[in-house]
């Protein structure tokens, strides 16, 4: 639970969100995983982040604050 994992990790999708003090819970979601679909549920959130796509919304967004 740091940085940018709760904008990057749906809980229980595509991985879990946990603090560090949770070890039990850890291990019992770690080996609870669909690896199968986390992969499947990584790769169409990680094509937002291509720079395709970021570079048109970035520049959307700068020319609105002028």
């Amino acid at each position: 639970n740091v940085g940018a994992a709760k904008e990057l990790i749906k809980d229980g999708e595509n991985g879990f969100v946990i603090n560090d003090n949770e070890v039990k819970l850890t291990m019992e979601r770690i080996m609870k995983m669909d690896l199968k679909r986390i992969r499947s549920y990584s790769k169409s959130k990680a094509k937002n982040y291509d720079w395709n796509i970021l570079i048109p919304k970035l520049e959307e967004m700068y020319s609105n604050l002028i």
